[in-house]
Formats: C-alpha cells, structure tokens, sequence
C-alpha cells in the first residue's frame, strides 16, 4: 500500500469511527432538553413550540418503521453526521489529495465535542450540518475546477435550512461566498454565470426551506397559522439567530472570536497560496465573512438573539477546512504541530457518556432503567420518586416512550419527603444524610445520585409504627434523626418534627404546632432522665381560652398533664420512667392540648409556640 493510500484509508476509518460513535451515543445516552420538543411530539405529549425542522418530520417516519425509541428519534442526525464526516473527507481530499492533511482535516471537524453532540442529538442540527457539508463540497469543487452542479448543491443548501433555521445563516453565506469567488475568478463573465448558474441554485436552495416552513412552521413562527406561501418565506427570514458556544460546554462563549479567527486564517491562506487552493481559501473566507455580517444584522432588524451551546455549527467545516489551509502554508511542520494539538485537545475531550452542556441530565435514562428493573422484581402500583421539576420533561418523555404509567413525580416543594426513590443533585442529597438514603447510583459526571431509604431507617420507621406513628414523616423530617435536645431557633431543627409541627428548614423562635404534635428523639433507657419542654401560649389567640391542659407522651406512655393559667411564654417538665424508654434509643414524643385556636381563613388548628425541648439528666 502506498504512502498517499495509507492517509486516504486513514481518513475513511476515522470517519467509520466517527459514524460508530454518533450510532453508539444515540442508542445509549439520556434524552436531554435538546430533544424534549421532538421527542415530546413524537410520543404524543403536549411540546413547546417547535423548531419545525426536517428532522421531526424525518423521525416520525423512521419510527413508523422501526418504532419510537432514543435510537430512531435520534437516526435523522446520526445521517446527518455520516454526511458531515463525509463532506469532511471529500473537502480535504479536494485541498490535499490523499495527504496527512487529509485525516487531519476530518479529525479537526469531526472530533470537535459540538460536531459529536449536535451529530447524535434529535435536534435537526446534525441533518443539516451533514447537507451544508456536501453542499460547501460541491461548491468547493465547482469553484476549484469549475465542475457546477446548482441543483445538487441548491437541494442540499435547502435540506440544510429545512432542517435546521440555524443553517439560513450558513447557506447566504455560502451562495455570497460563491458569488464574490465567481465575479474575482470570471470577471464579466461572472454576470452571466450567476444568471444561469448561481440563480437555479439560489431559488432550490431557498424554495426548499419555504415550502417545509409553509407546512411546519418553525420555532419563531409557531405560535401563528401558516395560511400563505409568504408565510413560509417570513419565517425562512426571521427564524435563525446566534448560537455561540454555550460558557457550560468545552469552549466559552466565544462564537464570534471564532468567526474572526476563521474568517483570518482563510484569509491568510488565501494570500499565501494560489490557483486552486486559493479559490477553496477564499470561497470559505467570504462566506465565514458574510455569515459574522449576518449575525451581527439579524438581531438589528427586530430578532432577539437566542444564545445555545449548538451555535455556528455551519462554521465547524470552515473551521477545519481553514485550520489546515493555514497550517500548512505558513509552516508545513509547525502547523502539523498546532493543528495536532488541537486534535489532542479534542480527543483529551472526548466521552460518551452525555452532551456537553447538558450533563445534569445525562443519568436520567439510567435511573429509569433501574426504577423499571425495580418495578419488575417487587411489583407495586406507584412508585413515588422524588426529583427536582427540572427533570419533569425527561421523567414524562420517558413515561410515555416505554409505557411506565406506575411511576409518579413528587413536586418541588415536597423533595425531602417520603418517597420510594430519591433522585437527586449531589448537593441536594447532602441534606438529607438524616433520612438515612441508601445509594442507588452515583453519577460524578452528571452530579447526581439515585438513593432509596436504607435499612436502617426502615426498621426505624417499623419501630415507630410499633410505637402507634401510623403516619407518613412530615417533609423534612429526619427518621434517622438521634439528638435527645432540639432547640426551634437552630438550622436543622425540622428534622425532629415527625407530624403537626411547622417544619420549614430555616431557623426560627417560635414553631407553630397544630392537633397532634410528635417529635423524634433520641434517649436510650436509663433511670433519671427528665423531659422539659420551653413553649408559648400565643396571648391574642388564646386570652379568651385559658386554661390550656398539656398532655406529654413518650414512646406512647402519658409522663405527666399540666394546666397553664396564664399566657405567653410556659414550661413543662416531667420525670421519665425507665420502662418508657426503649434500649435502641428511638424516643416518640407527642403532646396534645384540650384547646386549639382555629384560624378562620383555612380552618387550621393552631395549638402552641415550640421553642425548644427535650431529655436532661
């Protein structure tokens, strides 16, 4: 095999790889907000306003075939990536020739962590990255060997912006870039070729998207009816915006430094080089050009800017193609050096295991696989996970997709409540080390942790049913919970009010109790101990109810009943016997009184102000 094969076949088996990876992440990484929307409509559920891209459409075919999964909803852009890696390879091969420079120039696009994600995610970016590739291809070829082919090159610029609103940016500034190429290399005679060449192009190329728009409307359009062709041709104008990489993802958000540093290099290899290596530079300098003109313009005319970690990924082929240009005319072994660094960075960042930007997402597919294999072994009615909201979307896309009407979603403010599994932010999960969770699952990528409760705070909870606590523990309530003192006016303090007990997190004086108050502590059985309790008889609410009898219980046992004359600020303490403590240390402490206020606005039973209580010697 000789020298110039070795690099062709080089590049074939990276952009093989690249194909396997995209096919790989699509069957195995976790649906991501990315998706929601063509996911969502695919299985039927209601979805925000649509991009309104080729790929929905495309995905609803592909799953009318081989079903509705991660995989097939995905296959659309998987294509788009074979296509991309392959665009890649044709427009090095166009600039190099069977050279090094050609497995670089397909490594410098297809390795970049944005390519791999918007290649294998159901978002319609990948279709149409993959057609604006083969498009610049064969405008490439057209203006390096003057080998036109505009109804091709038109079709796949209109797929591209068909597929994705994002591409009308990258498919003007192609056909500008054509254009000022043609006009520079033909002179007047450039005149004639636009009439009969770069116009057919230019009509397919924008008559494709319209029409697709005319019966899908995309994301800046949706929320009105497209009842005229116009409309189609509205929406194509004001659909697209700015993408730059997002600050969470592998680069900062420096979109517009990279169009500059792009647009430079081509620049640069354009005035170093000649024949039709500089056609290829300038072509691609234009259009990088003429698409940082168009952004900068868009949002002046009336479009907001709407920022994404997928941005500009029409530049990504430019991006490649004119890092290798310029390496190689500046300094053949010292641009090797730089472009292979770039490639290292590239490769240092590559994974599998979920989409940049969107890594608090990636276990969710995971976790679901789990609760199913659960739900399996022990067969129940509901279960009850407790997530944040922001997961709603996934956790419902994937309720719908594999049919899971047994699982229930706790809302937002009930977290720290009792469910069957806990799935939860690392952070969030450290709060709740006193409701002894036992760990599941444990993703340090995407900071997250699946956890149940464990043994030990399950013989807990049996304990305290013996104990005749038939009810849930209130949110914040710590089973696990062992202080034999709790004080109302100390952060954490709500762990130890098990039911009828003002359980916010936060610290505060006076805790308002309601029918049944019930506390959890901790005092193992001994003689001696004593239970003295600080509280306040509210003087507005109360002053026409005195007296008030307090009755105190531990482990159920009455240990003593006190009258209160007076208001405001009370005691109670009482001695405990041995026999109504327990050796393991579980100490129920509830406590009732023979008069409540009842507020009008919601019929709640008010009782007294906790201020803080519990064992002493």
């Amino acid at each position: 095999m000789t020298g110039s094969r070795q690099w062709r076949w080089a590049a074939v088996a990276l952009v093989v790889f690249l194909s396997a990876v995209c096919l790989r992440r699509a069957a195995t990484q976790s649906i991501v907000s990315a998706e929601w929307d063509l996911h969502s409509r695919a299985i039927g559920l209601a979805a925000p306003p649509s991009h309104g891209g080729l790929a929905a459409p495309a995905a609803a075919v592909v799953s009318a075939v081989a079903g509705v999964s991660e995989f097939s909803l995905r296959l659309p852009d998987v294509v788009g990536g074979i296509l991309f890696f392959t665009g890649l390879f044709l427009l090095g091969r166009l600039a190099f020739g069977d050279s090094p420079w050609l497995p670089l120039t397909v490594a410098l696009g297809g390795l970049n962590p944005f390519a791999l994600d918007v290649c294998s995610m159901a978002a319609g970016r990948g279709l149409g990255l993959g057609c604006w590739t083969l498009a610049a291809y064969l405008t490439a070829r057209w203006v390096a060997d003057g080998r036109p082919i505009p109804s091709l090159a038109g079709a796949l610029l209109g797929l591209a912006a068909a597929a994705d609103p994002q591409q009308c940016f990258g498919v003007a500034a192609l056909e500008i870039g054509l254009l000022v190429c043609l006009f520079a290399t033909k002179g007047r005679g450039g005149i004639r070729i636009a009439m009969a060449e770069i116009a057919p192009l230019c009509l397919i190329s924008w008559v494709i998207p319209a029409l697709g728009y005319w019966v899908h409307p995309p994301f800046a359009f949706s929320d009105r009816t497209a009842a005229r062709f116009l409309d189609g041709l509205k929406a194509l104008a004001t659909a697209s915006a700015l993408h730059v990489p997002s600050s969470t993802g592998f680069w900062p958000r420096l979109g517009w430094l990279s169009i500059a540093a792009t647009v430079a290099g081509l620049c640069a290899a354009a005035l170093l080089s000649s024949g039709r290596e500089r056609r290829l530079a300038m072509l691609f300098s234009v259009a990088g050009a003429a698409a940082g003109v168009l952004i900068w313009a868009v949002p002046r005319v009336g479009r907001d800017r709407w920022f994404g970690a997928e941005g500009l990924a029409f530049t990504l082929p430019l991006m490649s193609l004119g890092g290798a240009l310029l390496a190689r005319r500046i300094h053949a072994k010292a641009g090797a050096v730089v472009a292979l660094g770039v490639v290292a960075a590239f490769a240092w960042r590559f994974q599998t295991h979920a989409y940049y930007g969107y890594e608090a997402q990636a276990a969710t597919r995971d976790v679901i696989t789990r609760l199913e294999a659960r739900e399996r072994s022990q067969p129940k009615a509901r279960l009850l996970v407790s997530a944040p909201s922001s997961r709603s979307p996934e956790i419902d896309v994937y309720r719908k997709l594999r049919g899971i009407n047994w699982l229930a979603q706790a809302p937002d403010n009930s977290l720290e409540c009792a469910a069957d599994f806990y799935y939860l932010p690392v952070a969030r999960f450290a709060r709740m080390e006193s409701l002894g969770l036992r760990v599941i699952a444990d993703d340090g990528r995407a900071g997250t942790v699946l956890a149940e409760m464990g043994t030990a705070a399950r013989a807990r909870v049996g304990v305290l049913r013996e104990l005749g606590f038939a009810d849930e523990p209130q949110c914040n309530a710590g089973v696990m919970a062992e202080a034999r003192w709790v004080d109302s006016n100390l952060y954490g303090s709500a762990r130890y009010y098990l039911r009828d007990i003002d359980d916010r997190m936060l610290p505060d004086r006076w805790r308002w109790t309601y029918e049944r108050p019930a506390f959890l502590l901790h005092q193992t059985r001994r003689e001696g101990v004593r239970f003295r309790m600080d509280f306040l008889i509210h003087g507005l609410y109360f002053r026409d109810k005195l007296p008030v009898e307090l009755e105190v219980r531990v482990n159920g046992r009455e240990i003593g009943r006190r009258r209160y004359t007076s208001l405001e600020q009370q005691s109670f303490d009482a001695a405990v016997p041995a026999e109504a403590l327990r050796e393991d240390g579980v100490a129920l402490v509830e406590t009732s009184i023979d008069r409540y206020y009842v507020a009008p606005e919601d019929r709640q039973k008010l009782g007294y102000l906790f201020i803080r209580g519990g064992f002493v010697d």
